[in-house]
């Protein structure tokens, strides 16, 4: 069990760890420091307790069997995913980004949603729900393993790069 959390690669290159059980207790102040887990090559899931303030964007860089991240959604940070072939992101607790089928959403203040992110390893077709109102920049960007895309609705706007490097997507004919 972990009882402190602060700085930098603090687990840098532990490559035997393969889960992580935080103690049940409030970190405060605390932090994933830029490299936290890095190059952790075991690592498959990971809880982030909602005490957690703060989370820099390559804190799982070349943790590249992490699989699963479940994560306050007042931390969120689009960059978490870089290094990780993450094939589902959970957000808890009340914040503008929520998770859905393993997918981050974002809701602007005029109540419109934006698909954010979907992340890097889902290897299964994805249904775009009804209501979006648009696919963010890069949001699929590197999704290679990512076989096919549908739309339940309206297909909504899609911003440049949206499906950058999706190697495997087909759109079915239907569209």
């Amino acid at each position: 069990q972990i009882t402190m959390l602060t700085g930098e690669g603090v687990f840098a290159n532990c490559k035997q760890l393969e889960t992580v059980t935080f103690a049940n207790k409030t970190y405060q102040g605390a932090g994933f420091g830029s490299r936290f887990f890095y190059g952790c090559s075991k690592l498959k899931e990971i809880t982030i307790p909602a005490s957690v303030q703060k989370l820099f964007g390559d804190a799982f860089r070349a943790a590249v069997n992490l699989k699963e991240l479940i994560m306050p959604s007042a931390i969120y940070d689009r960059q978490a995913r870089n290094g990780a072939l993450l094939e589902w992101v959970e957000l808890t607790g009340a914040g503008r980004h929520f998770s859905q089928d393993g997918v981050i959403f974002f809701r602007w203040n005029n109540g419109t949603v934006e698909l954010d992110t979907c992340p890097r390893g889902r290897s299964t077709p994805y249904t775009v729900p009804d209501g979006i109102a648009e696919i963010a920049e890069r949001a699929f960007q590197g999704c290679k393993k990512l076989p096919e895309i549908y739309f339940a609705g309206k297909i909504p706007k899609m911003a440049q790069y949206a499906f950058l490097d999706c190697t495997s997507l087909q759109i079915p004919k239907q569209y």
